[in-house]
Formats: C-alpha cells, sequence, structure tokens
C-alpha cells in the first residue's frame, strides 16, 4: 500500500491534481440576447475550501482577454466575470469586471494560479465545442466534465448548470474504423498508414511498459517476503 502511494504521489501529473479545485464552468462567448459585447465567464470552486485566487490569470494564446484575478471564491460556489461592466448579466452581481473579447471562432484559455501552475484549461483554439452564436445559448460543463450547449437563452450564470443539449461525438475507439470508409488520395493514405503504424507501436510500448512495471512490482513484493522471512529465522 505505502509503495502504491509514493508511485501515485510521484507519477501523478500536476495538472490532475490541480485540475479539480478550480475549473471553467460557463461561458457565455457569444454576448447575449441584449448585446453580442456582453460576454462573461463563470469559474468554479470544486473543493470545500475558500480558494484565495488573487494574482491568478486567465490567459489566451492571442492574449485578448488576459484578465489578472482577485478576490475569493466560496467553496462550492460560482465566479463570474462580466466584460466591460456589470451591466453585462442583469440582476445578477458580478465578481469581477474584465476587458478583452473572446474571439466568436474559438479560444485557447488557460487558468493558471500565481506561480503560474496551470489549473485548468479550454483547448478550442479551432473552434468553440458547444454554444450557439444565433441563439446566445451558452457553453457550459456537463457532470460528465464535457461541454455542451445550454437549453437556456443567455445560459446560468451563477447557478448550477441543468439542462442542455450534448453534441454529436464519435467515440474515439471508432475513428479509425469510420476514416477506413472515407475514399483516400495517395498521399492521405501513406499518411494513414504512419499513423495507424505509430498506434500500433505506441500500443506496443504500452505493453512492455506493462511487463516490466509488473515484474518490478512482483520482485519488489517477493524480495520483501524474503527479507521477512530472513528476519524471523534470525530472531529464532
Amino acid at each position: 500500500m505505502l509503495f502504491l502511494s509514493l508511485f501515485v504521489i510521484i507519477l501523478l501529473p500536476l495538472k490532475t491534481l490541480a485540475a479539480s479545485i478550480v475549473i471553467f464552468n460557463e461561458l457565455s462567448w457569444m454576448g447575449t440576447t441584449t448585446s453580442a459585447n456582453d460576454e462573461w465567464i463563470e469559474l468554479y470552486n470544486n473543493t470545500n475550501l475558500d480558494i484565495d485566487i488573487t494574482n491568478w490569470k486567465i490567459v489566451s494564446d492571442d492574449n485578448a482577454p488576459n484578465i489578472v484575478l482577485k478576490g475569493i471564491i466560496g467553496y462550492n460556489g460560482f465566479y463570474l466575470l462580466e466584460r466591460t461592466n456589470n451591466e453585462t448579466v442583469p440582476n445578477i452581481t458580478a465578481n469581477q469586471i474584465y476587458t478583452g473579447a473572446l474571439g466568436n471562432n474559438g479560444e485557447s484559455l488557460k487558468l493558471v494560479n500565481k506561480e503560474n501552475l496551470l489549473i485548468d484549461s479550454i483547448e478550442a483554439a479551432s473552434g468553440w465545442p458547444a454554444g450557439n452564436n444565433s441563439t446566445k445559448q451558452t457553453m457550459m460543463l456537463t457532470d460528465e466534465k464535457s461541454w455542451a450547449t445550454s437549453k437556456e437563452v443567455n445560459g446560468t450564470p451563477k447557478s448550477k448548470n441543468n439542462d442542455y443539449i450534448l453534441e454529436e461525438t464519435i467515440p474515439v475507439n471508432n475513428l479509425l474504423e469510420k476514416a477506413k470508409k472515407i475514399p483516400l488520395t495517395a498521399s492521405a493514405a501513406s499518411a494513414t498508414n504512419a499513423f495507424q503504424r505509430d498506434i500500433k507501436k505506441i500500443e506496443k510500448d504500452n505493453f512492455s511498459f506493462l511487463k516490466i512495471f509488473g515484474l518490478a512490482i512482483l520482485i519488489s513484493t517477493l524480495s520483501g517476503i524474503a527479507i521477512l522471512m530472513l528476519k524471523r529465522l534470525l530472531d529464532k
């Protein structure tokens, strides 16, 4: 048990540990029915402790927006950032006002703490995964930690994400099968074959690693048992 605990602590990525602290929860990247400029960003404290986010940042790859955060997010609470002024979301007080528009074609956003450790991110530079610019339905995080379009126009700022529309997705393990059915040019076929070879190599390498790792655990366990048996013999 001690060995397993040490293994988890040493090898578990810092990003995985940090990602559960504060998360991007909902974005009105398209604005509201009142104005396309009325954008807002909602964070959520996913812990049972108040968290001071002073000098944390929300940054994008194109540096707009670039927001230095301030204040405290209460435990299991929401933190609402409204663009330009506090009238962006009527009848709901913002925790912070910011400037800088979110691109309608997508953004890569990162939430980092004051030590510049990555806490959460949205990789959507090639297009937002959810939200509707025409109807002003927001992009919200589901309980399964995937992005979906809110059923409610203008979203649910500072409230739990409830009703949403899941976008159609293709399971990862079906992607290659679907790709095989698409006619390919000679160059595309070559690239696909190379990709498949890479996948097989990765699977082989991973299997080899698991065998070596399992063998190491077995040797470690047997060594421990042998030491205990030897100690008992010496104590007699």
